[in-house]
């Protein structure tokens, strides 16, 4: 009887040491594939590298409600409520629990760019990766200003230099971890932002981007030029804007509009677009 019990434990562990050897690997395991957070300079350079995000979706708002275009009556009681009410300028709650593409779509942008920030701080530079490292860190600090840029012209008051310290702001996520409160900054700390962002970009980005899509010291000088403007700081928006056309007459070039070709249904796409800076 004892043998036989002695027999059954020692088979019993043999059996429980591969289980206890394969469990740090089990917990090591990403449970989804989408759950991996970028680590090398390749893996950061394509998350920004993302379009969707970066290029195509952005804040609509303001284009929906500006004075740019016209709708019939039956074109616009085919459009969505949200369209309706910004065509409209609706007044009250005019979105309600509406999921809201110009606000959700900067914050998908911010949040790429947090991590791609976190990311390249935990990769050293070195003489070997130090401009790909640059344009990384630019890009990403471009990004994050072009997002907060575009909610501030949506969802703030105008930038006023007596009530910017106090009108309310946005939300300035600066960090990717989602646990951390969100809390409303003013107005100035919302333009400071973006202006402390492209300052910083500006010095690490190329003067011309490897493709169209990605940003670059000119359009980091564009933006600047763009915001303080916006402040009526009128001679920094000057220094600004001249160095951006400085960069850019040297590879842009204005389009002739009698030599375009108006027989395709969009004769400005922006691969062709010698005017685009970003």
């Amino acid at each position: 009887m004892k043998n036989n019990s002695l027999t059954k434990i020692v088979v019993y562990l043999l059996f429980s040491f591969p289980l206890v050897s394969c469990k740090k690997e089990w917990l090591d395991a990403k449970p989804d594939q989408s759950l991996v957070v970028p680590s090398t300079l390749k893996d950061l350079q394509s998350s920004l590298d993302n379009t969707l995000i970066f290029n195509v979706a952005g804040p609509n708002l303001g284009e929906l409600g500006c004075d740019d275009y016209y709708l019939t009556s039956t074109t616009f009681q085919t459009r969505s409520d949200i369209d309706r009410n910004t065509y409209s300028w609706a007044s009250g709650d005019v979105y309600g629990t509406s999921k809201l593409d110009s606000w959700e779509n900067p914050y998908k942008q911010i949040y790429y760019a947090n991590n791609t920030l976190e990311g390249i701080s935990k990769i050293e530079k070195d003489e070997f990766n130090e401009p790909a490292w640059n344009n990384i860190k630019g890009s990403a600090l471009f990004y994050r200003a072009w997002a907060f840029y575009n909610l501030s012209q949506i969802f703030c008051k105008p930038y006023s230099t007596t009530t910017a310290s106090t009108d309310l702001g946005i939300i300035l996520r600066t960090e990717s971890d989602i646990n951390i409160p969100s809390t409303r900054s003013t107005v100035q700390e919302t333009y400071n932002s973006v202006i402390e962002a492209l300052k910083h970009a500006k010095d690490l980005l190329p003067i011309n981007p490897l493709y169209i899509t990605r940003p670059s010291k000119k359009s980091a000088f564009a933006l600047l030029a763009r915001t303080y403007l916006l402040m009526e700081n009128y001679d920094s928006a000057l220094v600004y804007a001249d160095a951006c056309l400085q960069f850019a007459n040297t590879t842009n070039q204005l389009i002739n509009f009698d030599n375009v070709d108006i027989t395709p249904v969009n004769p400005f796409l922006y691969s062709s677009n010698s005017e685009i800076i970003f």
